[in-house]
């Protein structure tokens, strides 16, 4: 399966770069023939780097977690995205992957909200728009 990226003008879409429009035309495409498209919304790599900034100014003013990849993953399971599995034991949580592959830009978004609350609620006391600010500097 080729990918390629799209922009939609209103009436049309249209390949973004020469590179999309490379793939289109290897895919041979008839006129007049129906296609399938699957569509989603790609990942903002700048929304990308925010993300890891919250992360990286919450763990550097906290003392609980000595370990970065810890507390990233209690942060994005007590956002929400996690997978449960049940042992003898009990219950057993492991976070989701938030790889660009694995979650959309909209999918994503949600995630930076849901940690912000997370953040807000056990970390840093403040509102959602002074830790916007703050994190404005890092990214």
């Amino acid at each position: 399966m080729s990918k390629a990226l799209f922009k939609y003008t209103g009436h049309s879409l249209k390949p973004m770069y020469n590179s999309d429009h490379d793939t289109l035309k290897k895919a041979k495409l008839k006129i007049g023939e129906v296609y399938e498209f699957e569509f989603k919304h790609p990942r903002n790599y700048k929304y990308h780097k925010k993300y890891f900034a919250l992360l990286n100014l919450v763990y550097d003013n906290q003392d609980f977690f000595t370990d970065f990849e810890s507390f990233r993953e209690y942060i994005v399971i007590k956002s929400g995205y996690y997978i449960k599995t049940l042992t003898i034991k009990g219950e057993f949580y492991k976070a989701k992957s938030i790889s660009f592959a694995s979650m959309d830009n909209l999918e994503f978004e949600s995630l930076f909200d849901k940690t912000l609350d997370v953040v807000i609620s056990e970390f840093i006391p403040i509102s959602k728009d002074e830790i916007k600010a703050e994190i404005a500097e890092f990214y």
